[in-house]
């Protein structure tokens, strides 16, 4: 974890300045669409069970950083899970050795995490035909009312790895009554063992 206080950088100042390249395609959420369930932003997607409980969207800006906020509210029918995927399957190329950190600012905008398990970056190994191969989890997120960027580092390990999938993982309990409103802003996936400067990407 880190706070928010770095620079912003463009793609073509990054390239410049020879920082690794975020390859999350549309961290500012290009194509979303505020409602309930609402629209998941133009590459991204969504998907948990609903099991009792309802998706809510919005969109904006907090100082520089472009957020989403995903609200997800009702009583739970089942113990399940809930991504929120920043890409593709098969768009971000990796292989087997290779070092990526995935970040992304994050707070508990509303509500509180009553009922959840636990919150996490996860680094998903994906073949060449887009199934599941490895997945290597970051450590535990605590989102506080201050919008702080959270980062996990992983060595890829599947020698059948061909993809990157950066995601972020949430598990629920059942019987339990959910309501919280976690804002996530410009996520990133760089090569390497340590965040880049944030870099803003458009589709």
């Amino acid at each position: 974890m880190m706070g928010s206080g770095l620079g912003l950088l463009g793609r073509a100042q990054s390239d410049r300045l020879n920082f690794p390249r975020n390859l999350i395609r549309n961290n500012t959420m290009q194509g979303g669409v505020g409602g309930s369930p609402g629209t998941a932003p133009t590459y991204w997607s969504i998907d948990g069970s609903e099991n009792g409980l309802t998706r809510t969207l919005a969109f904006g800006t907090e100082g520089w950083i472009d957020y989403i906020d995903v609200r997800v509210a009702g009583t739970t029918t089942a113990a399940s899970t809930y991504f929120v995927h920043f890409e593709t399957a098969i768009r971000i190329p990796a292989v087997k050795d290779q070092v990526w950190n995935i970040s992304v600012f994050c707070k508990l905008q509303a509500g509180s995490m009553t009922g959840i398990s636990s919150l996490h970056i996860r680094h998903l190994e994906k073949n060449d035909m887009g199934a599941d191969v490895a997945e290597a989890v970051g450590p535990a997120i605590t989102p506080t009312v201050a919008l702080i960027r959270y980062e996990s580092t992983s060595t890829l390990t599947n020698p059948a790895t061909a993809f990157l999938r950066p995601r972020i993982r949430f598990t629920y309990a059942n019987s339990t009554a959910i309501d919280f409103t976690l804002r996530m802003g410009l996520p990133q996936a760089n090569r390497g063992g340590f965040p880049a400067p944030p870099q803003k990407t458009f589709p």
